[in-house]
């Protein structure tokens, strides 16, 4: 069968089977957009996975905005040789240098991994070693990295709520649906002899210690 490359985004995770969710982007030759939800096992898939967002640097060139490459493939699934640039993802990265694809551009680049050619990307901030370089930086693929950068935000807050809101409903059902609960204590010790009534919220749960 053809194999091909699909793009797409890592959306969830199940700790069970194991399995990634991940969101393809599917488009026609007619330039509409479509998406599918699938459940991989990205460890038995050839991945490029973007990592932190940069700006790289090649000599002769200008600071250009990029992300960070991680690439893992699979025994069972070798890759065919290909004509394009992109072969260099199938290559080890050399001791002390990164593997990053520039935005809005078909480039992969092997930079060295020092201040000197690797700077944080910040949503765009230019720092005083990038001022330095006099030549003028691309506002596109500025605007589309920030662009990525804060979709990719969104999506892992949108984790966050998606696994916090679930672990909380575990937790609460161990604490019997009492965590927010607002709860009143009649206590001996207090005001003695008489005791006092003590109103609160039920704000925690220690499964070691069952309180």
């Amino acid at each position: 069968t053809k194999s091909y490359w699909r793009s797409g985004r890592i959306v969830r995770y199940d700790p069970i089977s194991h399995k990634h969710k991940v969101i393809f982007f599917e488009f026609s030759n007619a330039g509409e957009s479509s998406y599918t939800e699938e459940w991989r096992y990205l460890n038995e898939e050839n991945v490029q996975m973007g990592g932190k967002f940069v700006w790289a640097l090649v000599k002769g060139f200008a600071w250009w905005p990029a992300q960070v490459l991680r690439c893992t493939f699979s025994k069972s699934k070798p890759l065919k040789s290909k004509s394009n640039v992109k072969d260099l993802t199938s290559q080890p990265v050399r001791d002390g240098y990164v593997l990053v694809e520039f935005f809005d551009s078909d480039e992969v680049a092997s930079v060295k991994d020092s201040s000197d050619f690797i700077r944080p990307f910040h949503q765009g901030a230019v720092d005083a070693v990038m001022r330095k370089n006099k030549k003028k930086r691309n506002a596109k693929a500025v605007e589309t990295a920030r662009q990525e950068e804060d979709t990719t935000r969104e999506v892992r807050n949108d984790a966050v709520r998606f696994y916090a809101e679930r672990a909380f409903d575990c937790i609460n059902v161990r604490a019997n649906y009492l965590l927010g609960a607002r709860v009143e204590i009649f206590r001996a010790d207090i005001n003695y002899p008489v005791g006092e009534h003590c109103m609160g919220l039920v704000r925690n749960y220690s499964t070691t210690t069952k309180k």
